[in-house]
């Protein structure tokens, strides 16, 4: 069911043929050329009641596929049935056409004569037809392949695998601990050995965590935060550090080592370099005034903007205070460079000219440009191009399709009389055909000579003229043309 009618004739005597029968396989064409290992789900069905037919839209594009290749059903009610594709394409994309005999209207079948249809949801592989092989002695070659370990999760089956990139995509092998007696063990904490490795570049990494989503934080320096709750003593006296981990408030009079009492003078203070962190606010740099004598140094002045207001008494005019208001002289460097409105044009594109001299001879660069244009008229808008000696293309017109046919051919030879102007023609032998036929498109066909067509084959041709067509036995056979005008 669902291959080829196809069969190889060898000459083995004088007036004497047989015919080979060779053992043919399916093979998981999808798997191999059409990715997600295969398997295709319908998308959308159509359902042809009067021709038997039935369309199937799926999820992936079916580049490849051909007519004679086999979907094989692998769910619902047409689960291990194989059903031959009759066509490709159709209604716009990746289709393919069933023929199923007498389908159920309303997809409740089996009930003879009627059989399942498929419907949306329905899945399938798409398998091919291929021949075996054998060597010298008649020996079938057979290679064993491993297949991928698959498991049912859900219901259907998934494939083990292990995705690093993206660890949610994961198939497992779940695995159970079992005892002698074949009871499960149940494993916990307590009795699992586990020996771990800190070494090498890929350590062995452990969760600590109290089993309700709080666990012991790692930083990247390796550290980890730990809360200390309670008082903890400590001794010794503190680091300077840290003291300073967090301020600590001073009030009254707080008498040093070495015997000063607060405030503290200005002398003392000025005993060791007090470190200041933080800005001072204003306020703060307010609080005492500071007496600056001699000029101050570049360094000091730059420290902080000093802002400038600008001699706005320049010109005439209104002049905004921000403003600072410039008068471009009349000669010198910018003068010279802009020049004069009575500069001659440059002569050249590289001399020192004015901006005004080059400018100008630009102008008579384009005058002169345009007078080599010719004068548009008004009756024709567009510049006139020389086509001489040059062959333009020409647009292929439309081709008429011409049809005819012969219903019941015989072994006595007939003729397709081709149009006028034939350009291409397409002979299809009807698929309910119960002898092969014979076509030339030159000269005479006989039962025994011309290109064979079995029932259902169809071909294109380029040359065309009168085709002679014959059965290679009995009647009632049909075969038609397609002529392109």
């Amino acid at each position: 069911m669902g291959r080829k009618q196809f069969a190889t004739i060898h000459n083995v005597g004088s007036q004497k043929y047989a015919m080979m029968s060779p053992q043919l396989y399916l093979w998981d064409f999808g798997k191999d050329y059409l990715g997600n290992l295969g398997n295709f789900t319908a998308i959308d069905v159509v359902v042809d009641e009067d021709k038997d037919l039935v369309w199937i839209t799926p999820d992936l594009p079916l580049n490849g596929v051909e007519p004679g290749d086999v979907l094989r059903f692998t769910n619902r009610d047409l689960i291990h049935q194989d059903i031959e594709i009759v066509e490709v394409g159709g209604f716009g994309g990746p289709v393919a056409i069933l023929d199923i005999g007498r389908i159920d209207p309303n997809g409740n079948g089996p009930g003879l004569p009627y059989v399942y249809r498929p419907d949306v949801g329905t899945t399938f592989k798409v398998l091919r037809w291929t021949t075996a092989t054998s060597d010298q002695n008649g020996a079938l070659n057979v290679v064993a392949q491993p297949r991928p370990t698959v498991i049912v999760k859900d219901g259907l089956d998934a494939q083990i695998t292990k995705d690093t990139v993206n660890p949610s995509n994961t198939v497992a092998m779940p695995v159970e601990l079992v005892a002698a007696s074949g009871s499960p063990i149940n494993i916990t904490a307590g009795d699992l050995n586990v020996q771990l490795n800190d070494g090498g570049p890929n350590p062995d990494r452990v969760r600590i965590w109290d089993g309700s989503g709080n666990s012991l934080k790692v930083n990247a320096n390796g550290s980890a935060d730990v809360n200390i709750l309670g008082t903890v003593p400590v001794s010794g006296p503190l680091t300077d550090a840290e003291l300073r981990a967090t301020p600590v408030p001073i009030s009254g009079t707080v008498t040093a080592n070495t015997g000063l009492s607060q405030p503290l003078t200005d002398a003392q203070l000025r005993a060791a370099a007090v470190p200041v962190s933080g800005p001072l606010t204003d306020a703060e740099l307010r609080a005492t005034a500071i007496t600056v004598t001699g000029p101050l140094t570049d360094a000091q002045l730059r420290a902080s903007a000093v802002p400038v207001s600008p001699d706005v008494s320049r010109g005439t005019g209104n002049v905004d205070a921000n403003t600072q208001r410039v008068t471009l002289a009349q000669d010198g460097t910018f003068a010279i460079a802009v020049g004069s409105i009575a500069d001659a044009a440059a002569t050249t594109d590289t001399g020192s000219f004015s901006i005004i001299a080059f400018i100008k001879r630009s102008l008579q660069n384009w005058t002169t440009l345009l007078s080599r244009v010719p004068t548009l008229t008004v009756a024709s808008t567009r510049l006139l191009v020389d086509g001489s000696g040059v062959t333009q293309p020409v647009a292929q017109t439309a081709l008429t399709v011409s049809y005819q046919e012969i219903t019941n051919l015989t072994t006595s030879p007939m003729t397709f009389t081709a149009p006028a102007g034939a350009k291409w023609c397409k002979i299809y032998a009807s698929d309910a055909n119960t002898a092969n036929i014979r076509v030339r498109l030159a000269g005479t066909a006989t039962i025994s000579s011309g290109i064979q067509f079995q029932p259902g084959r169809s071909e294109d041709f380029n040359a065309v003229g009168n085709i002679s067509v014959i059965a290679e036995s009995g009647s009632g056979q049909h075969i038609n043309v397609h002529f392109g005008v």
